[in-house]
């Protein structure tokens, strides 16, 4: 009967890993991949999940400066300290995509997009509002190619939701007026009507006719 006994097994792995290169090295790399999964467990389950939970509510100071305070600036400090210090974390994300509405109030479009651009969400709402927000950017800066690209993009990750598909169909087919192109503007109004028949801005009949009458000068 084969001897399976711990010594013997011990002996066994101790030769071929002195006589089998390949067995060597495989050695190796499992020792190194073992090493980094743990050191990446340790760092997940006794430092990152802590700090996360921390940049949950890190941000709500800075959220309350927004909604209050009649200036950004506050709010712009605030917010800063905390990307800064959770960068990474849920946290910093939602305080990240505050901060950009607030150079927004500044008038500094460009610098919100920055900052939207380096935002990353999961969630597919916040994703929808992060996308949404860069057309805003690129609208008030007289963008309105761009910023009809970032409608759609917006509208289309979540179609199908009432609240903010037709929302972001309708800012996409003022941009496509705003860009002479009143036939698509007028095929969005009309699918608004046809699939979003809560949404009411303005009396969305009153958009389509304006649009399907309008020619390009």
């Amino acid at each position: 009967m084969e001897d399976l006994s711990f010594n013997t097994i011990k002996e066994n792995i101790l030769n071929r890993f002195k006589n089998d290169k390949k067995f060597k090295i495989a050695s190796y790399v499992l020792s190194v991949v073992l090493i980094f999964g743990l050191g990446y467990l340790s760092y997940y389950q006794f430092i990152y999940k802590p700090e996360n939970e921390k940049s949950k509510t890190a941000y709500w100071k800075g959220l309350n400066f927004a909604v209050n305070d009649s200036i950004p600036d506050p709010a712009i400090k605030e917010l800063k300290k905390v990307v800064n210090k959770y960068d990474g974390k849920d946290g910093a994300e939602i305080a990240k995509f505050v901060l950009a509405r607030q150079y927004m109030r500044k008038g500094k479009f460009q610098k919100a997009i920055s900052i939207l651009e380096d935002t990353d969400f999961s969630d597919t709402y916040l994703s929808c509002f992060k996308i949404g927000l860069t057309g805003d950017c690129y609208s008030d800066l007289k963008k309105y190619s761009k910023a009809y690209d970032y409608y759609l993009e917006a509208a289309e990750l979540n179609e199908g939701n009432d609240f903010t598909s037709p929302r972001y169909l309708f800012k996409a087919a003022k941009c496509a007026e705003k860009l002479n192109n009143f036939k698509e503007a007028s095929d969005l109004y009309k699918k608004i009507k046809a699939n979003y028949r809560t949404f009411e801005k303005e009396n969305i009949d009153k958009h389509i006719a304006k649009a399907s009458k309008t020619k390009v000068k």
